[in-house]
């Protein structure tokens, strides 16, 4: 989060982080940021959303976001060993940019 407003135009008060463990965040809420424990705010408020956790947490971060992302918002996942159609299906939205680890980033929906 510090990274993304030290280096980008982005405001501390435009960032909302969703994390089971809010009270290890103490050092962003101070900056300005919004620390809560909950996935479907942050989907319905976000336009850019970074998606970041373990491949099993997955499908419960799914439960908790499909139908609440706004269609025109970029979902950057950092989710390793899964790729972008996957990814897709599960949480079903088109616009993903995947960022495996030593590879090229994939843009774009499955139509392209």
């Amino acid at each position: 989060g510090s990274a993304l407003v030290a280096f980008s135009s982005v405001q501390p008060s435009d960032v909302i982080i969703s994390t089971p463990r809010v009270e290890d965040l103490g050092d962003l809420q101070a900056l300005g940021m919004a620390c809560v424990f909950d996935n479907a705010l942050v989907a319905s408020e976000a336009d850019v959303i970074f998606l970041c956790c373990l491949p099993f947490a997955l499908k419960e971060i799914a439960r908790d976001i499909v139908g609440r992302v706004n269609p025109k918002a970029v979902l950057y996942s950092l989710v390793s060993a899964t790729p972008q159609l996957r990814l897709q299906n599960i949480l079903k939205h088109d616009l993903i940019v995947t960022l495996p680890h030593g590879e090229k980033a994939e843009y774009g929906s499955p139509d392209d």
